[in-house]
């Protein structure tokens, strides 16, 4: 066990992580946890780490002051005349390909009035060292002392016998990462008061009406396309939430077409602000070839070194869900119109990208979809926009517990 960071003398994590679950309850929003998550976002934002990892500039401009006083007010606009309390210790599994992804958890975490222990990846990662070196200027400065001695950010292994430690203790247990890492996670024993939410393996993609896209002028598709990029390529698709397919609603052949050839030229020039390093290529390459030979794909409808490679398929298969790496790929379908995706979505499907609908055609969707399939629908640019609802669960809802009280009747 590698502590990356506590605020106790004692060297003994287990006396710490006692000492964090004894820790008396306190209420969500308080001015010290306030003070706290607002200083850290502006010391993240002003961190030269943010200016090379956008990532870290989204964290810090998500808990920037004004949105968190939004939090605040939501939070308690929805729970006026409640008994609301914070959870007690969160225990929270980080993922290892968006390493900063916990923080989201973590800094509500903290709102919400918990204590917190967190596993954090072994692998070592810029984003995860500025983080860290946030915390350590964080505690020298000693302004934050009494939030900061909630929380132990921990590194190890996989080890069953650690994770129970902290399982044990915990009131409640966010896991990030794949539906193996969850399924694995979840034969790990949980104090029988404690609540759990898992965040696994999830395939987000694209509606796009072809009519729509074929009516925007040069500089309208482009600040589509550039948008889009963003959501596709910033983590190279390693988000749950960056789309992995295309689907054109309505049109003919020649329409789509059209469509396709003018959205494709905007997308790669958009593409070339990233990174595509050559395993990427081959990942990509692999993935496609693959599908292809299991009947997942029409045709490879690009040159093979294309950035975004791209294929068209009849119907997302679960073998393409499974197989689907990113890195760049993209696979494309066909749609008469928009109801006929319920058909191509299923309950592992979380983010649709939508452009060119109304709220009504999209509303009168919804419906029509599979249990579970789909907790979020965007527009173009706003995929990796984290939300407080997030998979469709209510984060502060499980971070805090509501005590009743009944008033005793007259007598």
């Amino acid at each position: 066990m590698e502590v990356l960071f506590s605020m106790h003398a004692t060297e003994d994590w287990q006396q710490t992580l006692a000492a964090l679950a004894l820790r008396p309850r306190s209420e969500p929003f308080s001015a010290d946890a306030l003070s706290f998550v607002e200083a850290f976002s502006g010391s993240l934002r002003e961190h030269q780490g943010s200016r090379a990892h956008p990532e870290l500039a989204a964290l810090a401009y998500w808990f920037r002051p004004a949105a968190v006083r939004q939090l605040r007010n939501v939070f308690l606009d929805r729970n006026h005349g409640r008994c609301i309390h914070s959870r007690g210790l969160v225990f929270h599994l980080a993922p290892s390909n968006v390493d900063v992804l916990f923080a989201y958890g973590w800094l509500l975490s903290i709102l919400s009035g918990n204590s917190n222990v967190a596993r954090l990846s072994q692998k070592v990662t810029q984003p995860r060292e500025v983080l860290l070196q946030i915390l350590e200027g964080m505690a020298s400065s000693g302004a934050y002392g009494r939030v900061l001695k909630d929380s132990l950010l921990v590194s190890y292994p996989h080890d069953d016998s650690l994770t129970a430690l902290c399982s044990r203790v915990c009131d409640a247990r966010l896991i990030w990462g794949g539906d193996a890492t969850v399924e694995h996670i979840r034969h790990v024993p949980l104090k029988p008061t404690a609540v759990e939410l898992a965040f696994s393996d999830r395939y987000s993609l694209a509606a796009l009406k072809t009519s729509a896209v074929l009516a925007l002028s040069a500089e309208q598709l482009n600040k589509l396309a550039e948008r889009l990029a963003n959501d596709i390529f910033l983590f190279n698709q390693q988000a749950c939430s960056s789309p992995r397919s295309i689907v054109w609603i309505g049109g003919d052949e020649d329409e789509i077409g059209s469509a396709r050839t003018n959205f494709w030229a905007a997308l790669e020039r958009a593409a070339t602000r990233f990174a595509n390093p050559p395993h990427a290529l081959i990942t990509r390459l692999t993935d496609a070839l693959l599908l292809a030979a299991n009947g997942g794909l029409r045709d490879i409808s690009c040159p093979l070194a294309s950035f975004p490679l791209r294929g068209f398929g009849s119907h997302i298969l679960v073998l393409e869900r499974r197989l689907h790496s990113g890195n760049g790929f993209l696979t494309e379908y066909a749609l008469d119109h928009l109801a006929q995706l319920a058909g191509h979505v299923c309950e592992h499907d979380q983010t649709l990208v939508a452009f060119g609908f109304t709220s009504e055609e999209l509303v009168a969707l919804m419906p029509l979809l599979p249990n579970r399939a789909v907790d979020r629908i965007v527009a173009p640019g706003e995929a990796l926009n984290f939300d407080f609802v997030w998979d469709g669960i209510d984060l502060f809802a499980v971070l805090t517990r509501e005590i009743r009280i009944h008033k005793p009747p007259q007598l």
